[in-house]
């Protein structure tokens, strides 16, 4: 189990319950996600099993330093001599304001919610149950965003091997994004992709990008200002993001043809997919 990706999503289930409560929206964002994606694994298990511990022995409640992901990163691994000292290396602190400053985000939702009501003893016993059983299932059902991430990998490969200096098409970020998406919609996206490129599709447009799908799948129309591909390398419309460059580059149409598309589509498939769609 991903544990970076536990942290995040009970840091969004907190966020989503003081915006449904209280009209609350600036408690997590997504430099508060990246943040946490930043840590090593070890280190994220490390402050999963010290949450669920505070919660399941203390019967801790509320936004607290005891439920806090960051809060008990900071304290442990910046070695800073005290907890005061530990907030100034905390990446929340910088986005939102150390919590104890009177100007801080933290220091209004003290001041508006009583969050001790709010967030419970067994809404976090019961959030925490939910969280591992719905990444234990997840874990099972994943195949298809592997399959989009190895896809992606083979185009930015091709790339790399033809433009100098290669470009940055596909990047970690990039593939952690795909990672998170539904099983079922990645199963979607990728059939999509596979009845385009029997159609004859090639090159990089709509037919053949996972984010651009995705856009259409879950949003019913494209959204480069949500869109998370668009984040890492610019609206790909414009002149200086990095789709616009690699089109001006080189003929991806000719580089990536259908015939490439159909060969690595069916190359993944047995190596990821097991031959399935």
């Amino acid at each position: 189990m991903d544990y970076r990706k536990a942290l995040i999503e009970l840091m969004k289930r907190k966020a989503n319950r003081l915006k449904e409560k209280a009209r609350i929206s600036n408690y997590f964002n997504r430099k508060d996600a990246a943040a946490i994606r930043s840590w090593k694994e070890d280190r994220a298990l490390y402050v999963w099993e010290r949450i669920k511990e505070n919660v399941y022995t203390k019967s801790v409640s509320g936004l607290t330093d005891e439920t806090c992901p960051f809060c008990i990163y900071v304290r442990k691994f910046t070695y800073a001599p005290n907890s005061l000292i530990a907030c100034k290396f905390c990446p929340y602190g910088e986005c939102h304001g150390l919590c104890y400053s009177s100007g801080s985000d933290y220091y209004a939702i003290n001041e508006k919610v009583n969050h001790g009501e709010l967030f419970p003893p067994d809404w976090y016993a019961k959030t925490i149950e939910e969280i591992e059983s719905k990444l234990r299932k997840s874990k099972r059902v994943k195949r298809y965003n592997k399959a989009l991430v190895e896809l992606m990998r083979a185009k930015n490969q091709r790339l790399a091997s033809h433009i100098s200096p290669p470009p940055l098409y596909f990047v970690d970020a990039d593939a952690q994004s795909i990672m998170e998406w539904d099983g079922r919609t990645a199963r979607g996206i990728w059939k999509r992709i596979c009845c385009y490129v029997e159609k004859g599709a090639c090159g990089l447009d709509i037919r053949t990008c996972p984010f651009c799908l995705y856009a259409l799948k879950c949003w019913g129309k494209l959204d480069c200002v949500r869109c998370e591909y668009s984040h890492n390398h610019g609206v790909c419309a414009r002149p200086n993001s990095v789709i616009n460059k690699v089109l001006e580059e080189i003929d991806v149409a000719r580089l990536l043809s259908n015939q490439w598309y159909q060969k690595t589509i069916a190359r993944v498939e047995k190596a990821v997919l097991r031959g399935k769609r």
